[in-house]
């Protein structure tokens, strides 16, 4: 799949898509299960034909900066995202098994749940 055709995928699900620098795609996003349901936040995904993204972009930030992956998900691996700003954070949270999938923004996005699902 090329960057066009997921975002086009991206947009026929209903996001409002802004375009930033360095292939980053920024969008309002409601959060819709785990024990942030219901809160609004911008989520951002940097979109080359390389798919999938490596990891979100979150804005505001949910959690605390540690780059380090030396503890697990949701704390480990959360950086600075200075292309967007100082309220952005970046999630390292490549998608294992993306080889294995249909290979589409509708994945992705499932995948962006099970993320916000397990927090």
């Amino acid at each position: 799949m090329t960057r066009s055709e997921f975002i086009q995928e991206l947009k026929e699900m209903g996001y409002e898509l802004t375009e930033e620098a360095n292939h980053i795609v920024v969008f309002p996003y409601v959060i819709p299960v785990g024990k942030l349901a219901g809160t609004k936040i911008k989520l951002g995904l940097q979109i080359t034909d390389l798919v999938p993204p490596p990891g979100p972009l979150v804005c505001p930030r949910l959690h605390p900066l540690h780059p380090g992956n030396d503890i697990p998900h949701p704390f480990g691996g959360i950086h600075e995202c200075k292309e967007l700003g100082q309220d952005w954070q970046y999630w390292s949270r490549p998608f294992k098994g993306w080889k294995n999938t249909d290979r589409s923004a509708r994945t992705y996005m499932a995948y962006i749940n099970t993320l916000f699902d397990t927090q």
